[in-house]
Order: C-alpha cells, then sequence, then structure tokens
C-alpha cells in the first residue's frame, strides 16, 4: 500500500510539467513545420510555467495540509511510451497530446479530492482542478489564437 503526503502529490505533479516542458521542447527541437513548432514551443513554456505555479502554490500552502497523508496515489509518470519523441506530429496530434496529459493530473486531483478526509485537504485538491481546468481553457484560447495567426 502506498502512502504520500499532499506535499508529495504537489511535487510529483510539478515534477510532471517539468518532464511535459522537456518533451515538448525535445518535440520542437525535431520539428520542421513552422505551425507545430509555434504550437510545441508554446506548450513548452506553458508547461514550465505551471510547474512555477505549483511550486508557489506549494510555498503558499498550510504546512497542516502539505503534511496530510494520502493511503493511496496513483503513479504520475510522464515517462516511457506516452512521451516518445515522435517527430513530424500534426497539430491535432500535438494537442491531443497535451489533453490527455492534462487529464491524467485532473483525474489525480479528483481522486485525491474524493479520498480526502479533511475538508481543507479536500479544498486544496478541488482548488487545484479548478487550476487545471482553468489553464486548459486558456491554453486552448491560446491555440486557437495561434491557428489563427498560423
Amino acid at each position: 500500500m502506498n502512502f504520500e503526503r499532499m506535499r508529495d502529490v504537489i511535487d510529483h505533479a510539478r515534477l510532471f510539467h517539468t518532464q511535459l516542458s522537456a518533451h515538448f521542447k525535445a518535440l520542437n527541437d525535431q520539428e520542421q513545420q513552422e505551425r507545430v513548432h509555434m504550437l510545441l514551443e508554446y506548450l513548452s513554456r506553458h508547461e514550465a510555467h505551471m510547474a512555477k505555479v505549483l511550486e508557489r502554490y506549494q510555498e503558499d500552502a498550510s504546512p497542516s495540509v502539505l503534511e496530510t497523508y494520502f493511503q493511496y496515489t496513483a503513479p504520475l509518470n510522464a515517462e516511457g511510451e506516452q512521451l516518445r519523441n515522435q517527430p513530424n506530429l500534426s497539430i491535432e496530434e500535438v494537442i491531443d497530446r497535451a489533453t490527455r496529459f492534462d487529464e491524467c493530473l485532473v483525474d489525480l486531483y479528483e481522486t485525491l479530492a474524493h479520498e480526502a478526509e479533511i475538508p481543507e485537504v479536500r479544498e486544496v485538491c478541488d482548488k487545484l482542478v479548478q487550476l487545471e481546468q482553468e489553464e486548459r481553457q486558456s491554453r486552448s484560447r491560446s491555440i486557437a489564437g495561434l491557428q489563427q495567426d498560423m
């Protein structure tokens, strides 16, 4: 049985965003198509920003919430099959990939919110869900803007 503190969960999520940023940058370094290049560059910056947002969020969170243990947390791993660097992806494939990664985090936070017995911890998990959803909407608007400019 796996036990993790809320602090560890946020650390894993921050690492996940950092790995995604590196993944999108690696794809970008191989990309030939200008439109996909611009999208990957944006996504790499966006994921790096999200890692910093989580770092600040963790710094501001209550120590008692951060030290709360969960009996089980699903592994959050951006390595392996999901992050194979496949060159020449279409814009739609890149967007699909970014959306699937976001869904991993939202699913994790929703599961933790459901399992949390302490209201303050449930509130933090709900806020993390909301943060990811707001960032997804912001990203969607930015991507739509990029597509119009292309």
